[in-house]
């Protein structure tokens, strides 16, 4: 469950939360994109329930590298690290298919799914507050589309692309 507590938060925020519900609300099941359940307002809250994950990849590697410098822990196989990928090139590839862009894709957006061994069993893409859907002229010329925000990440742009045009 992710909830926000909307009588102390942001227009910008609040904003961004409910586009987050509208965009999975709309976005039909996929293996590797969070599944959304359903949302209610209550009591100032507004929460927002998907399906239960394992934490974030993010978490998961930090606690690896812990255990791999302790000397208790092992790195991925290859092959893993292939079906991770895998895991999140099918997402980007599943939301582009519905011309949504995600604009923060990083480790701590991605869940995890164990199976029983509690092995990574499969990845799903989180976290679309800064998501957006755009038209599908804008995907090939992205320098004019006008759907750019700011992420809550730090932005890397191109330094061709820092300077306004003139």
């Amino acid at each position: 469950m992710k909830e926000l507590d909307i009588e102390n938060i942001d227009d910008l925020s609040l904003t961004a939360f409910e586009g987050e519900i509208r965009l999975l609300e709309l976005l039909p099941p996929h293996n590797n994109i969070v599944r959304y359940l359903y949302h209610e307002r209550i009591e100032g809250k507004l929460r927002l329930y998907m399906t239960k994950y394992a934490g974030s990849l993010g978490s998961r590697l930090r606690e690896l590298r812990k255990l791999v410098d302790a000397g208790r822990g092992t790195i991925y196989s290859a092959k893993a690290i292939v079906k991770y990928c895998l895991d999140i090139a099918q997402g980007i590839a599943f939301l582009h298919q519905h011309n949504i862009v995600h604009r923060d894709l990083k480790s701590d957006n991605i869940f995890v799914m164990l199976n029983e061994r509690k092995d990574i069993h499969h990845l799903a893409i989180a976290d679309f507050d800064t998501g957006t859907s755009v038209a599908q002229s804008c995907i090939p010329s992205w320098s004019s589309c006008h759907h750019r925000r700011r992420t809550r990440t730090f932005l890397l742009i191109a330094p061709h692309r820092q300077q306004p045009n003139k």
